[in-house]
C-alpha cells in the first residue's frame, strides 16, 4: 500500500498526465470487476464525479466539493440504508 501512495503521489507531482491515464486505468479495473448489475450506476457516478472535479478549479475546493459529494451519498443513502438494516434486526 505505501508504495502505491508514493508512486501515485510521485505521478501527480511529477507527472500528471501518466498520474491521470494511471488513475483511469484502475478506476476501470474497478469498474469492470463489480456485478454487471452495478457497472452503470459505477460508470454514472464516476462521470459526474470527474465532471465536478473539471469544473471546481484550485486544489481546495476539489477537496471540499469531493468531501461534500461523498457525504451527501452517506447522508443521503449509506445511511437511511444502516438505518433499515436496523430495523430489521430490531424485528428479528
Amino acid at each position: 500500500m505505501k508504495n502505491f501512495q508514493k508512486e501515485m503521489s510521485y505521478l501527480y507531482k511529477k507527472d500528471p498526465t501518466a498520474f491521470e491515464k494511471k488513475r483511469k486505468e484502475l478506476i476501470e479495473e474497478a469498474i469492470t470487476s463489480a456485478s454487471k448489475g452495478i457497472q452503470l450506476k459505477l460508470r454514472l457516478s464516476q462521470a459526474k464525479f470527474d465532471k465536478l472535479m473539471r469544473g471546481a478549479g484550485s486544489e481546495e475546493n476539489k477537496l471540499a466539493l469531493a468531501q461534500g459529494m461523498l457525504w451527501g451519498h452517506f447522508i443521503d443513502v449509506f445511511n437511511p440504508a444502516m438505518q433499515e438494516f436496523s430495523k430489521v434486526l430490531k424485528t428479528e
